[in-house]
């Protein structure tokens, strides 16, 4: 495979959506962060998963859904309402009021541009998840470090930098990354609603980081959210290690004589997906690492 810093002929618009997507996606969360604790914040982010399931089966015809993908997504999402802040439980002053409000508000938002991601790399086709990782750092570098210091002024100056800003800014780059090309690499080899899912880890991490490093203890109904995010995603994780899987479901809802030309051609794709093997697997590993 050769790669393509402008990606497959024909296909540089989903290349370009996808990065602006996620970038734009990480400045609403930054900016979510600040304004609201780590956890409660990271909680909002990732009701992403449900949302991107439910794009990309209207977008992309054969990831349909399943009843195991709706009862995760209720649950999910009732989760994510418990852990919005409200200014009578949190403190009630105008100024914080005002800050979860705007908070929650971006965090929504950064949550919906999250689900762009997915569905664009999904329907890209011939493209190798380094061509995209590659593609999304230059358009990041060329467009987001300008604006920075554009939007910064005077308070943008790297030369007061200690090595310790430094050793942060290396460290969070090379984990920041890697997450993404296994994201990348990930949704290339699986569908959606089954890649995404292993994106609530963060869920919980997230508020042991806001717990032990920032000393902010969640309230009890944000905890019993986080919780109910994270024990549906482990049924659902199970349901599918059991054979319910949302193919199996899939088959049911859409008869052999309802298929259109589009679930035709793409059959073999969905039992490539549906029965994968240790040797398949292998295979799409040594795809994506370029391993002989």
């Amino acid at each position: 495979h050769n790669l393509r810093f402008f990606g497959v002929p024909g296909q540089q618009h989903l290349l370009l959506l996808r990065s602006t997507a996620f970038l734009a996606a990480l400045g609403f969360g930054w900016t979510a962060m600040q304004k609201l604790p780590i956890g409660v914040a990271t909680g909002i982010v990732y009701s992403n998963p449900v949302l991107s399931g439910l794009l990309a089966s209207f977008i992309l015809r054969r990831e349909k859904l399943s009843m195991a993908f709706a009862f995760q997504a209720i649950v999910c999402l009732t989760g994510t309402a418990l852990i919005i802040p409200t200014a009578a439980k949190e403190g009630g002053a105008d100024a914080e009021s005002s800050d979860y409000f705007v908070g929650t508000v971006v965090a929504v938002i950064s949550a919906c541009l999250h689900a762009v991601c997915p569905c664009a790399v999904r329907m890209m086709e011939g493209v190798h998840p380094l061509e995209i990782q590659l593609f999304q750092d230059a358009f990041a570098t060329l467009a987001t470090i300008p604006l920075s210091v554009m939007a910064g002024g005077p308070a943008v100056d790297v030369e007061v930098w200690s090595h310790v800003h430094f050793s942060y800014v290396i460290y969070f780059t090379a984990a920041g990354l890697t997450a993404s090309f296994l994201f990348i690499a990930g949704w290339r080899m699986a569908p959606v609603t089954k890649a995404s899912l292993f994106t609530y880890a963060e869920i919980p991490t997230s508020f042991l980081v806001q717990v032990y490093l920032f000393q902010d203890i969640p309230a009890a109904r944000q905890v019993l959210g986080a919780s109910m995010i994270v024990i549906a995603t482990c049924v659902r994780l199970r349901m599918e290690g059991h054979g319910f899987n949302d193919d199996k479901a899939a088959d049911e809802l859409v008869p052999e004589d309802h298929k259109d030309a589009d679930d035709v051609e793409n059959e073999p794709l969905l039992y490539q997906e549906r029965r994968p093997t240790s040797q398949s697997m292998r295979r799409q590993w040594q795809d994506v690492l370029y391993l002989p």
